[in-house]
């Protein structure tokens, strides 16, 4: 697959600094709303960090705004092939841990898959992907669910616990459904997820 490494853009790296910089361009932009032609969509309406608000006029205007995506509520955008939710993930950074660039694992009769990659600062994100139906568990008591998770691989599960979690934990829980439930779980399927996905971050 060839995933390497992922950055959890905590930090903005040096030459992005000052090319913005350079360029002018404000820390922050934010969407307040958009601006319609009719039936058409003629725009956005913002705000910079500094407090200037502008309008910015397009012919086509594109919302790379994650699934929840305020545009397409705007437009009323109609869904399609929905599928419900089947599992959940957490995931947290750990330091300290001996572990290979990226480990996989699955679990298939508890319905499991475990993987792990090396981020920035040496850390490493380590995630569990569980059903949906287990999330009230998980969000009761996300360390307790998560190391017993971490327990059905006893060997990677000792590594983890002999380093030491240096962030919180982060649920994901509105993921994407699969219509094939068996197939998910798959190292095949979860590998093509990975690599749509490019890095995870917090930001």
């Amino acid at each position: 697959m060839g995933l390497r490494s992922a950055s959890r853009h905590v930090r903005q790296d040096p030459d992005r600094r000052r090319h913005r910089k350079r360029s002018g361009a404000g820390e922050t932009f934010s969407v307040t709303g958009y601006l319609s032609d009719g039936d058409a969509m003629a725009g956005i309406r913002g705000r910079h960090s500094c407090g200037t608000e502008v309008e910015e006029r397009a012919t086509i205007t594109i919302g790379a705004d994650g699934r929840r995506s305020p545009l397409a509520r705007a437009v009323r955008a109609q869904a399609y092939n929905e599928v419900p939710a089947l599992l959940c993930y957490y995931f947290s950074y750990w330091s300290g841990v001996e572990s290979e660039q990226f480990e996989l694992y699955t679990r298939t009769a508890e319905r499991r898959v475990i993987f792990s990659f090396k981020t920035e600062d040496d850390l490493y994100a380590i995630f569990v992907g569980a059903p949906i139906e287990e999330l009230p568990a998980f969000q009761h008591n996300p360390e307790a669910a998560f190391l017993a998770s971490l327990d059905l691989v006893p060997d990677f599960s000792e590594r983890v616990r002999a380093g030491r979690r240096a962030e919180r934990f982060y649920g994901a829980t509105a993921v994407m459904g699969m219509i094939d439930r068996d197939a998910f779980f798959s190292p095949e399927n979860l590998q093509r997820v990975m690599a749509g996905a490019g890095s995870v971050g917090r930001g």
